[in-house]
């Protein structure tokens, strides 16, 4: 829906709602920045929905089969609401798109993404706060409130909280995030206290604090890049103001001697000259 949104499109139910293609086609579009081609934008028929789904789908299996992954997902998969499949096929969008862009060495992009959580919380928490996987390191809310708190200070304190009040330091980081980050609720914080918190769910929700926290490491980088330019640029400026100031006071200077060694001496005889 995050992408969806801008399309005035939303998803209220993933096992139909994609039934028609249109809004699986837009999906992968506006992630992949790709253009498909042409779809039915009024599909009534099932014939025509099927067309809908397999310019998507195929584009899907083209990159799950470039990865060894040998799972293929069919138009007749979303047609019968198949949600185990529906789901799959998500959770390859989601990886192919916003996780597997993380990079931490030579890591996976499960590992790369942990391992970069884990350095930012214990940065901030001088090492008091642990993460060691995606699941019961995030239920107290402890952890993402120092994620938050590791590039912006100003919006949370983590030694404020009570670990013991898991509903409401999640409550507090995810309203943060959506309110001051621009990072959607994809976790229900009743559902992470009252039961093991799904893995993938919560490295999804994870991986969108690293892409909001990257973009803006990204612009600052590009700044300092400006700035570096502009400052050398300028003072490339100064130093051809000074050149040419200094190319003109040579200028003047040897006119004057030009001058003055061009003038006829006033002395009548050599005995003269030399006294002089």
């Amino acid at each position: 829906n995050l992408h969806l949104k801008n399309d005035k499109m939303e998803v209220t139910n993933l096992q139909s709602d994609f039934a028609d293609g249109i809004k699986l086609l837009r999906l992968v579009e506006i992630i992949s920045d790709e253009n498909l081609g042409k779809y039915n934008k009024k599909p009534v028929s099932k014939f025509q929905k099927i067309e809908n789904l397999n310019i998507p789908l195929k584009f899907i299996n083209s990159f799950l089969h470039e990865v060894g992954i040998r799972n293929s997902y069919s138009a007749e998969n979303i047609l019968e609401e198949n949600l185990t499949l529906i789901l799959g096929m998500t959770w390859s969008l989601i990886l192919r798109y916003n996780v597997s862009q993380i990079s931490e060495g030579d890591k996976t992009a499960k590992e790369g993404l942990l391992l970069w959580a884990k350095t930012k919380i214990a940065e901030v928490s001088n090492g008091k706060v642990d993460v060691n996987n995606f699941h019961h390191s995030w239920q107290d809310g402890i952890a993402f409130n120092c994620l938050i708190q590791a590039y912006r200070p100003d919006l949370t304190d983590y030694k404020k909280l009570t670990a013991s009040n898991k509903v409401d330091n999640l409550n507090r980081a995810f309203d943060i995030a959506e309110t001051a980050i621009g990072i959607p609720k994809l976790l229900d914080a009743s559902d992470m206290v009252s039961m093991r918190p799904d893995e993938k769910s919560v490295m999804t929700y994870v991986s969108f604090f690293w892409k909001a926290f990257a973009a803006n490491t990204r612009k600052r980088l590009a700044g300092e890049r400006i700035t570096s330019v502009v400052q050398r640029e300028q003072a490339y400026e100064d130093m051809q103001t000074q050149y040419a100031e200094g190319a003109k006071a040579l200028i003047a200077w040897l006119e004057g001697k030009t001058e003055l060694f061009s003038a006829k001496p006033e002395c009548n005889s050599q005995a003269e000259i030399e006294v002089v």
